[in-house]
């Protein structure tokens, strides 16, 4: 049998780097960025506010596939998570416009809050939607994810953060 090459063992190497260094999320174990955005319903909410308990933070957008799965299975898992102490916040990347129509439409019953100019999404790393982060209670980022995420995952998130 053939010892392969160094340069396939760099090539190797390289791309087991690129797969670490591109999956890791920064945001992790950080103390989770602050923001205020105004309420779908009206009114503004800020994060401080929740000082001491966690948060599940549901990134998406009205055009994103995805989100069509996702924000369902977050609203029916919300009675729940809320519970255990954790609040759901859904944040719409986009403007106003059309977004309490959506939420009617698919039956989303989740506190949704819309980042017109993207700021908040940026601070939290989404790059593309759908994207949870879990905050725990002390306030740092405990968790996050980019895509479809399943209900046994956010499960253990919830039982990460609250111990039950």
């Amino acid at each position: 049998m053939r010892k392969p090459s160094n340069g396939v063992l760099l090539l190797i190497i390289g791309v087991v780097f690129a797969a670490v260094f591109f999956t890791r999320d920064g945001i992790l174990n950080e103390p989770a960025p602050a923001f205020s955005l105004p309420d779908v319903a009206g009114g503004k909410i800020d994060l401080a506010s929740y000082r001491g308990r966690p948060v599940l933070l549901a990134f998406w957008t009205t055009s994103c596939p995805i989100c069509r799965s996702e924000l369902p299975l977050l609203s029916e898992l919300a009675p729940e998570l809320r519970g255990k102490g954790i609040e759901v916040l859904a944040i719409e990347l986009g403007g106003p416009e059309g977004v309490a129509d959506y939420l009617r439409d698919y039956r989303i019953r989740l506190r949704t809050l819309t980042d017109s100019e993207g700021t908040v999404g940026r601070a939290y790393g989404v790059d593309t939607v759908p994207r949870l982060v879990m905050i725990g209670p002390d306030g740092k980022v405990k968790h996050a994810n980019t895509g479809m995420t399943t209900e046994s995952t956010l499960r253990d998130w919830a039982e990460s953060v609250t111990g039950s």
